[in-house]
Order: structure tokens, then C-alpha cells, then sequence
């Protein structure tokens, strides 16, 4: 390592792995760390079956910490809008298995704001 970075390879803001691969400190994330994450992102999946494989995916998939928000909040978003669906008594689908809905990437599916809906009735009351 030392002769990598005295020869200009690499700065001291990087270290190599075992398998010799060039790693930017601080962009590993612990597995200790991605096992809390999955358990706040179970504690608010609305479905729970199938935690041991989906966690297994979960841990699979490549994230920092950027993109532990962006799945969290997508999910707290889509959990938000089936709640308002359901009690305006409009038709939403259900939440699929967590396992499915991890290895499909649902976290990309769009769904509106719950606080920007508007409702707007049309034709006869």
C-alpha cells in the first residue's frame, strides 16, 4: 500500500482490499450497518413474510447510505398513498411480498405525494 501511494498510484484517501481492489475509504458500508438498516426498512414494510430471504436480498443489493434513503423513503411514500387510498375506499393493489418487491426494484415506481393529491370530482353527485 505504502509503495502504491509513494509511487503515485493511489492517495491516502484510498486502501486496497484483499483481492487487491482500489476502494475510496469510507464508501465500504459494514454488513452490521446494512442489517440495521434492513430491520428499520422491515419494521415498515406493511408485509410481513419472508423476512430471512428478503433479507438476504437486501443485503445483496450494492448501497450506501444515499440509497438506503431514497428506498426508505420510497417505501414510507408508496406505504403513505395505499393508506390514503384505502380510506377514501378508492381501489390500490397490495403491497407484493417484501422479497418481490426488492428483487423487482419497486422502490422506482412512481406514486403521487399523498399531500399534493387533489381530488377533483367530476359529473353528478
Amino acid at each position: 500500500y505504502e509503495k502504491l501511494v509513494n509511487e503515485g498510484y493511489l492517495d491516502t484517501g484510498h486502501s486496497i482490499t484483499s483481492k487487491g481492489k482500489k476502494v475510496i475509504e469510507g464508501k465500504r458500508i459494514k454488513r452490521n450497518t446494512r442489517e440495521e438498516w434492513f430491520e428499520k426498512f422491515w419494521k415498515l414494510y406493511p408485509i410481513k413474510i419472508g423476512k430471512k430471504k428478503s433479507k438476504e436480498i437486501f443485503l445483496s443489493i450494492k448501497m450506501d447510505e444515499e440509497m438506503f434513503k431514497f428506498i426508505y423513503n420510497s417505501l414510507n411514500k408508496q406505504v403513505k398513498y395505499k393508506m390514503y387510498m384505502d380510506s377514501i375506499d378508492d381501489f390500490y393493489p397490495r403491497f407484493k411480498h417484501c422479497e418481490r418487491w426488492l428483487k423487482n426494484e419497486e422502490w422506482d415506481n412512481e406514486v403521487p405525494d399523498v399531500n399534493q393529491t387533489k381530488i377533483i370530482n367530476l359529473g353528478r353527485r
